[in-house]
């Protein structure tokens, strides 16, 4: 029996090929966008990763030695590297892991500038020994900007050194010019000879850019021989002070969505090495892993995100995929009671209906899988790549598969296929002999349906219950549980938003008869001759419309929740980094000894053309100790209520008048006490001493606006108090090192809050020389109106970067590299968005046809009525147009509503100023892509209905 099944169901299925083709296309496309939005999911969530970890200079785990109680006397940091690495390769549970072994050494040198001058600008720099060859064989981070005619991968030639383009350029150093460097650790100095000067990609970790390289290949050799010391080693080539570990398949390991799983798998890794290598000699450092948990912040808005996509990307598959069978299951009712008629048993039918979707669903789903996998691979990510290359992103996309992308893929094309085609059998097998081969029956007449406005009231009142109990959770929930790890975190808040969007969701469509009757209302003015129709039959098939309704309410708040939290994040990155650089400009000392700037620098900068206003921060009590260092003087605030019975240690700010005016934005200044105009005209009231306070300093010690306060002044060993009064209490104050903050929030309660007062004050109070002879800690610089900021930057370095030893940060340039990755990952995800757009859309496109069958003699009939064949094509466009906006647009309000909600939730944990953005242009893409194929389809669909003879159209439905 069960092999005579199958061979019907294989015939009935080659007989019907029309049908049954749309099915397996069905299943095709929604397999085909799901498993590609996996597939881009997994690729997009391992390159930002790599966004990420950018400062880690790609590297997994870094060996380096250290001291230990026993140690050898001749025991030395450069140890010898061969072994160690032969060791970790004997040892079958590490080489499994580990793919790449990098030996560097890094040293600081003295320079003395050029030999015609050895006496200028003497200064410590960074000196790092590459294996050049073996680095550029496995392109391990990348040099740039070289001379045209060097070739790196061949090595750096004998005696010659590579310099960064900043070391080249305050020592005026050209390639062919010599190079004098006093190599402490050899006690000698040694001449190199500049080949080329060049900048880095992923060479090198933030904090560790190397301002001059040299080549392994033949260090060895120049070091025995220019090794000067007591004890000199004659092992140079041999040595290193640190081996880098590059970890196989790192790419699989580090997921965004999983930190702590990354965590576990690396650190695992480094106790297997330890293992081998013993204890106590050396430490390991997890540079990308470090990174990774710094970031949480950023990647807890795209782990819910990237979850999201895949939830939402599978309810509608399964929706589609539920409306697709059912169509087939109701076009076949007839057919399945001539069966019993015959003498089939109801589980024949069953059976055939349960074989047949298998059939249909596998076939779908693995045609589906295998075309996302090539067009992913070979088309979508290269594509993808090169956009990234010419908008000058050094990150690129890998091509990742999960195995379980592809599991998941199989288990909702088969899985949830076959569990959604039991619903319409199990209605096949209820269906009476009768009612099913009765030649008058109706489809809508299998489902016993209440009164339309019974179901209204039950969606209602059901989702005003989800969303109740999801928003509550979803808004309140994160404010109770900002001290749980971030990993429960994002769990609680992924569950409880797709609570909320569910719960609204269901609410929306319990209204949609509302909004389809205000649509109706709309295009009235335009067909007064079709509406009267299109209303009747919007409301007839209400029943059948409601899986579409659902997938367009589902996927449009998806899309719009997506695309403005993308927009809004894009915004938040750059205002985060205006806030935290503070002005169009910032100049910072590279370092802070007893020849740092001092306030002379602000009246040079005002000598710049193009510079409006500049602000100057004085050095702060870390900076002052470093200053005095051979003094050995240190410096120390303490805040504390006015008879001192709660203290806490401050960070203290002394800034000038202007500080206000040269911000960014003066928006950015938020007082949670006070009136901000008020405040700064007190602190500058320098007739007596007037703060203005960090809301978490106020919140901790118990002082508020008004009040008297105590600031205790540690300078060496005396001590000073001074009473202040309390004119603000701040929340935010851009450029201040991000230490005005709520309380226990975020980074709110770090030591040390922030306290502002005058420089005026400053200087009194913290007893240091005052005027141009102040020393400074950063200077804020306002741009002119219609000046280039990138030029007025270059025109600062060139001018006072060398004289002043300088850094010089634009604002608008780190902004536009964090636009340029964030804008990347915008347009990734609108591919995303545009295939669950298509899922829809193909779900709205499959009902139509299996209602224009059903509607064949309705259709004849207003033709006989005297509607012309293009006006029946514009009867059915403006059902679905209206159908499609309806549910379209209310879901694109919810998903708005909801990122907004969680752009604010976030704001709480980073505290930085609160955007609201809408990614109009992904809206207009959406829409006009819908409305688009939505016309498209309809009018491929009533192509052989709008040519059929009436008479025909009648005989056939007969």
């Amino acid at each position: 029996m069960n092999g005579f099944l199958w061979r019907y169901a294989f015939k009935d299925l080659f007989r019907k090929k029309t049908r049954n083709i749309l099915g397996i296309l069905g299943v095709f496309v929604s397999l085909f966008l799901l498993t590609t939005v996996s597939f881009l999911t997994d690729s997009i969530s391992n390159s930002y990763i790599d966004f990420l970890t950018a400062d880690s200079g790609d590297q997994d785990i870094v060996l380096n030695a250290r001291h230990y109680i026993g140690e050898p006397e001749n025991y030395s940091m450069e140890f010898k590297y061969s072994p160690i690495i032969e060791a970790l390769q004997n040892d079958e549970n590490v080489s499994s892991e580990i793919a790449h072994y990098i030996p560097r050494s890094s040293f600081w040198v003295a320079t003395q500038g050029s030999l015609s001058n050895p006496e200028e600008n003497f200064g410590w720099f960074q000196l790092s020994v590459l294996d050049i060859k073996a680095e550029e064989s496995i392109n391990f981070g990348q040099f740039t900007n070289l001379e045209e005619n060097f070739d790196v991968s061949q090595g750096i030639p004998e005696n010659h050194c590579l310099i960064s383009l900043e070391f080249a350029q305050r020592y005026e150093l050209n390639p062919g010019d010599q190079l004098d460097l006093w190599l402490w650790f050899l006690n000698n100095t040694v001449r190199f000879t500049v080949t080329s000067s060049f900048d880095q990609i992923y060479k090198f970790p933030l904090g560790e850019e190397k301002d001059i390289v040299i080549d392994y290949d033949w260090w060895g050799n120049l070091a025995n021989s220019n090794d000067n010391t007591e004890n000199p080693l004659k092992d140079w080539g041999e040595r290193s002070n640190k081996l880098i570990f590059l970890i196989e398949d790192s790419d699989k390991i580090y997921d965004v969505r999983d930190i702590t799983g990354s965590e576990d798998h690396i650190v695992n890794i480094g106790a297997k090495i330890l293992k081998v290598l013993g204890f106590n000699p050396w430490e390991l450092k997890y540079p990308k892993l470090n990174l990774l948990f710094i970031s949480e912040y950023l990647t807890l808005s795209m782990n819910i995100v990237f979850m999201m996509v895949g939830f939402i990307s599978t309810l509608i598959s399964a929706i589609l995929i539920n409306g697709i069978l059912s169509t087939s299951v109701e076009e076949k009712i007839r057919e399945f009671g001539i069966n019993r008629v015959l003498g089939a048993r109801k589980k024949y039918n069953v059976q055939l209906i349960l074989i047949q979707a298998s059939i249909i669903c596998t076939i779908g789903t693995t045609l589906g899988i295998i075309s996302s996998l090539i067009f992913t691979s070979k088309f979508l990510v290269p594509f993808l790549n090169i956009k990234l290359v010419q908008n000058n992103v050094p990150s690129v996309i890998s091509f990742v598969i999960q195995p379980t992308t592809i599991l998941i893929s199989y288990a909702i094309g088969i899985g949830v296929s076959m569990i959604v085609s039991i619903l319409p059998a199990i209605k096949v097998s209820r269906i009476s002999l009768v009612e099913s081969i009765n030649p008058y029956r109706h489809t809508e007449e299998i489902y016993k349906l209440e009164k339309e406005g019974a179901a209204n009231v039950k969606l209602i009142f059901l989702g005003i219950v989800l969303a109740l109990n999801g928003g509550f959770l979803y808004f309140i929930i994160p404010k109770v549980l900002i001290s749980l790890e971030f990993s429960i975190l994002v769990n609680i808040l992924i569950g409880t938003l797709l609570f909320f969007l569910i719960g609204i969701s269901l609410m929306a469509i319990g209204l949609m008869p509302l909004f389809i009757r205000l649509l109706i209302r709309v295009f009235e003015p335009f067909s007064r001759k079709l509406m009267n129709i299109v209303k009747v039959s919007v409301y007839r098939h209400q029943r059948r419309n409601l899986s579409t309704i659902v997938m367009f309410v589902l996927a449009f708040s998806f899309i719009i929740y997506v695309s403005s939290m993308l927009e809004i994040q894009f915004e938040q990155v750059g205002g985060l980094i205006q806030y935290d650089e503070g002005s169009d400009i910032v100049v910072r000392p590279r370092n802070y000894d007893i020849s740092a700037p001092t306030s002379e620098l602000q009246r040079e900068l005002l000598k710049v053309e193009g510079i409006e206003r500049t602000s100057t921060l004085l050095a702060s009590t870390s900076d002052l100790e470093n200053i005095y260092s051979e003094e050995q003087k240190e410096f120390n605030v303490e805040l504390g209520d006015y008879i001192n019975y709660n203290s806490a240690g401050v960070y203290l700010f002394g800034v000038d008048e202007n500080y206000k005016d040269t911000v960014w934005d003066p928006k950015y200044i938020e007082l949670s006490e006070g009136n901000k105009d008020n405040a700064f005209e007190e602190v500058f009231n320098n007739l007596e001493i007037n703060i203005i306070i960090s809301a978490s300093l106020a919140s901790e010690l118990k002082i508020h606006l008004d009040d008297s306060a105590r600031l205790t002044f540690t300078r060496g060993t005396e001590e000073e108090p001074y009473i202040v009064n309390i004119v603000g209490v701040a929340k935010s104050m851009p450029g201040l090192k991000f230490r005005f903050r709520e309380a226990g929030i975020g980074l709110g309660g770090m030591s040390n809050g922030g306290v502002l007062m005058s420089n005026v004050n400053y200087l009194k109070c913290m007893n240091i020389p005052g005027d141009e002879d102040a020393f400074i800690d950063q200077i804020f610089v306002k741009v002119s109106e219609n000046y280039n900021h990138t030029l007025v930057g270059e025109d600062i370095k060139h001018t006072l970067g060398g004289e002043y030893n300088l850094r010089v940060r634009v604002t608008n340039e780190d902004i536009m590299e964090a636009e340029k990755a964030f804008l990347t990952v915008k347009y990734l995800f609108l591919l995303i968005l545009i295939g669950s757009v298509f899922i829809a859309l193909f779900g709205l496109i499959s009902s139509s046809y299996s209602s224009i069958l059903e509607r064949s003699r309705e259709i004849g009939i207003i033709r006989v009525l005297g509607l012309h064949p293009h006006e029946v094509d514009k009867m059915f466009i403006l059902e679905n147009l209206i159908l499609m906006l309806a549910s379209a647009s209310s879901g694109g309000f919810i998903g708005f509503v909801t990122a907004v909600g969680l752009s604010g939730n976030l704001t709480i944990f980073t505290q930085t100023p609160r955007m609201i953005a809408i990614p109009w242009d992904i809206i207009a893409i959406i829409y006009a892509i819908s409305l688009i194929a939505l016309i498209l389809g309809m009018k491929w669909l009533m192509r052989k209905i709008r040519t059929k003879n009436i008479i025909k159209i009648f005989r056939d439905t007969l």
